[in-house]
């Protein structure tokens, strides 16, 4: 929600790619699309657990990161302003665009489209 554009990256030959793989494959397709202002990645997957795809996307693309984000105070013209959590406390930090944050799964609650919305697009798409 609110996004200018996205992209889905995939192929049955990235399945059981590991995480150097995965995030190869990812920041190759972003460089792609060329600039962007910010990317989120949720914080893990649910197979592999290990938190790692996200920084490496970002080392790979020579951006800041920041992960464990839980809220996202502000966006400022040169970076954004996000709550961290951290094991002991909370921790807030600004990042320079462009830049990636991996998000916890419930950052944010999306909010329903109205009927009127439904019908409207269901009736776009088919």
């Amino acid at each position: 929600m609110g996004a200018d554009n996205g992209a889905l990256i995939t192929d049955r030959k990235f399945g059981g790619a590991d995480v150097l793989a995965t995030s190869r494959t990812l920041s190759q397709g972003i460089k792609k699309f060329g600039k962007f202002d910010i990317i989120l990645c949720g914080l893990q997957t649910t197979d592999g657990d290990t938190a790692q795809v996200g920084p490496e996307v970002a080392e790979m693309l020579d951006v800041p990161n920041v992960c464990n984000v839980q809220k996202i105070e502000r966006v400022e013209k040169d970076g954004i302003v996000v709550d961290m959590d951290m094991p002991h406390d909370i921790e807030t930090v600004k990042a320079s665009f462009p830049c990636l944050l991996t998000v916890q799964k419930d950052i944010y609650q999306p909010r329903l489209p109205s009927y009127l919305r439904k019908k409207r697009n269901y009736e776009k798409r088919y």
